[in-house]
C-alpha cells in the first residue's frame, strides 16, 4: 500500500514497500520513498527520515522541476539506493557520508561535486550517470562492479581509463566522440559502447589490452584509419535494429575466413555471406 505525505514546506512523496529485482534470480522487498514535489529549499531528507527512518530507496521525479538538496541523506542510515530522474538542478553536497555510505546503487544526471562525492560511497556495487566526462570514474569506489555512463565527454586524464580494471561490465551510451584507451590491467569482462557518434582508438587499445566480450551497436564512425578486424578480443559483438552500420558493409568485403571464430554478426543481404556461419 502506498502513503501519501503532504507537508506545510510543499514537500509531496508516497511511502511504499516494492517488490524489485535485485539480480536473475533474487527480490526484495524495498521501502521507497518516492518524491513528486520538492520545497523551494530542495530539502526532503530530515522530513522522510522523520516518518519513514527506515526507508531504502529514495526516487526523485519532480512533475514540476524544481533544485533538488541531498543535504541530510547520510542521516538515512538505510538508505542503499538513490535513484534521480528529473529535477531542474541538483545543489552542492556537503554531507560527511557517514550514512550515505551505505548506497550500494546510484542512478543520477552528473552534478559536479554531488557526484564524485555519491560515488565514492565505500558499498557502492551499481551506477548510472548521465553527462560529466569520464574522469569521475576516477572518483568512484572500488567496490563498484557495474558502470553506464550517458552522454558522457572523454576523459582529459587518460588514467581515468584504468579504474575500469576493477569493473565486471560497463556501456558507454549515447555519447558524442570517445578516444578509447587500454587500462593498466584488464578489461572487465563485458565492455558495450551503444549508440557512440565517433569511437577512436579501439582497435590500438584492444592490441594493448584484448577485450573479452565487447559489444558495438549504433556506433555512426568506426576507429578512422583502423581495420574494424583487427579487433582483439574474445568475441565481438555487432548489434543493429534496421541495417549494419556503414563502416562495417565497407569492411566486409576484407574479412578473414574465419572471421565467425571471433566476430558475432547478424546475417542480413548487405553483408553477403553472413548468414553461411
Amino acid at each position: 500500500m502506498s502513503v501519501r505525505h503532504e507537508s506545510a514546506s510543499g514537500l509531496i512523496w508516497n511511502n511504499k514497500v516494492e517488490k524489485v529485482r535485485m539480480s536473475q534470480d533474487s527480490y526484495a522487498r524495498l521501502r521507497f520513498a518516492n518524491i513528486r514535489q520538492l520545497p523551494e529549499t530542495g530539502l526532503f531528507a530530515d522530513e522522510v527520515g522523520a516518518i519513514a527512518p527506515d526507508v531504502q530507496a529514495v526516487s526523485i521525479d519532480l512533475d514540476d522541476g524544481g533544485n533538488l538538496d541531498l543535504t541530510g541523506i547520510e542521516n538515512l542510515p538505510l538508505l542503499s539506493s538513490l535513484i534521480i530522474h528529473q529535477c531542474d538542478g541538483i545543489l552542492p553536497y556537503g554531507g560527511s557520508g557517514n550514512g550515505v555510505m551505505a548506497l550500494t546503487r546510484l542512478l543520477m544526471p552528473y552534478a559536479q561535486g554531488a557526484t564524485e562525492q555519491l560515488i565514492a560511497s565505500p558499498h557502492l556495487q551499481d551506477m548510472e550517470i548521465e553527462g560529466g566526462t569520464l574522469d569521475l570514474l576516477t572518483h568512484m569506489a572500488e567496490t563498484v562492479r557495474n558502470v553506464l555512463l550517458q552522454r558522457v565527454k572523454r576523459a582529459a586524464d587518460p588514467r581515468a581509463w584504468d579504474r575500469l580494471t576493477q569493473l565486471d561490465q560497463i556501456e558507454i551510451n549515447q555519447s558524442g566522440s570517445i578516444e578509447v584507451v587500454a587500462p593498466a590491467g584488464a578489461w572487465p569482462e563485458v565492455v558495450s559502447f551503444t549508440i557512440i557518434g565517433s569511437l577512436k582508438g579501439i582497435v590500438l587499445a584492444s592490441k594493448v589490452r584484448p577485450f573479452q566480450y565487447l559489444y558495438l551497436e549504433g556506433v555512426r564512425r568506426f576507429d578512422p584509419g583502423s581495420s574494424f578486424w583487427d579487433l582483439q578480443a574474445k568475441r565481438v559483438t555487432v548489434g543493429y535494429s534496421t541495417n549494419p552500420p556503414k563502416w562495417l558493409v565497407e569492411a566486409w568485403p576484407h574479412r578473414p575466413d574465419d572471421w565467425d571464430e571471433s566476430f558475432s554478426i547478424a546475417s542480413h543481404p548487405l553483408l553477403p555471406g553472413s548468414e553461411e556461419p
